[in-house]
């Protein structure tokens, strides 16, 4: 009776070490679930925010090197626009200026003619 009483109470130790220990085995899975559950969860965190300020980062310069692009080629075009205008209008003047100089000339020539005809014929008149 006694060899039943010892054999009994020490399978219902080995059950009891068994379903501690087992219990202490779900518990380590479950912690170490949760725990690469966080860190992947951060890893991913951590690269969406990377790649989201990277492509903020490159979409700014693309838009800063447009600005500056589009500045340049308009100050580009304005300046020889200008250019363009002061070269016509010093065209246009120095031209005037000749067609005046030569209708003055001719004018005083045919001018000089005449007068001189005149007194020629004048002249010879008397």
């Amino acid at each position: 009776s006694s060899s039943s009483s010892s054999s009994s109470s020490s399978s219902s130790s080995s059950s009891s070490s068994i379903s501690s220990s087992s219990s202490f085995a779900v518990v380590v899975v479950v912690v170490v679930v949760v725990v690469v559950v966080v860190v992947v969860v951060v890893v991913v965190a951590v690269v969406v925010i990377v790649v989201v300020v990277v492509v903020v980062v490159v979409v700014v310069v693309i838009v800063v090197v447009v600005v500056v692009v589009v500045v340049v080629l308009v100050v580009v075009v304005v300046a020889v626009v200008v250019v363009v205008v002061v070269v016509v209008v010093v065209v246009v003047v120095v031209v005037a200026v000749v067609v005046v100089v030569v209708v003055v000339v001719v004018v005083v020539v045919v001018v000089v003619v005449v007068v001189v005809v005149v007194v020629v014929v004048v002249v010879a008149i008397v």
